[in-house]
């Protein structure tokens, strides 16, 4: 069927509804998540007994936030997300019982990392996203490493209303990459 039968048909209601359902679905998906916050770089135990696995999980995420000035935030629940694998420390997902707790914490790290403080190799502490977050991301991702490789450089990603984008580093007061002029003596720069 084509889309103007399926328009005469009355079937954008369909549509309609099925639209409503995914931004309420990716709504309590984001609400879900912002309880949530992934660690980087958070090692691995290597014991067999799952129980003494989390507590060193916990053990080892509470010692990296403290080496690092964060103060200590307590999760409820810590698990590994994907397989295990010898050459890969899988991210921990720390799942906190109130909005408040994870985001002082991205914040706390954040900050850290704003003004410069050494922090350990690796570590990063970052907001859960949703599957179409993390698509979103994943494709400014792609974008980026198809600009660059067609020989564009200074780019980077920029959150815009909550979703990413792909922006060029040009200084929004500084010479921009199009003006070819001195701003202050008007002089042709070559």
């Amino acid at each position: 069927m084509d889309k103007v039968a399926k328009l005469e048909s009355g079937s954008t209601t369909n549509i309609a509804s099925n639209t409503v359902s995914q931004v309420l679905q990716e709504t309590f998906e984001r609400e879900r998540c912002s309880y949530n916050v992934l660690a980087y770089g958070v090692t691995e135990s290597l014991s067999s007994n799952i129980a003494e696995r989390i507590k060193n999980d916990k053990e080892t995420f509470q010692k990296l936030l403290e080496e690092n000035s964060i103060e200590p935030s307590h999760g409820s629940k810590y698990f590994r997300l994907g397989k295990a694998r010898s050459d890969y420390v899988r991210p921990l997902k720390v799942i906190f019982t109130s909005k408040e707790d994870a985001t002082k914490l991205i914040m706390s790290f954040a900050e850290l990392k704003n003004q410069g403080v050494s922090i350990t190799q690796g570590f990063r502490v970052v907001k859960d996203k949703t599957k179409l977050q993390r698509e979103l991301l994943k494709s400014c991702h792609s974008e980026i490493d198809h600009r660059t490789s067609n020989g564009e450089s200074g780019l980077s990603i920029k959150y815009v209303n909550g979703s990413p984008k792909v922006i060029s580093n040009g200084s929004k007061n500084g010479v921009h990459p199009r003006r070819l002029t001195d701003p202050k003596s008007n002089a042709q720069i070559n």
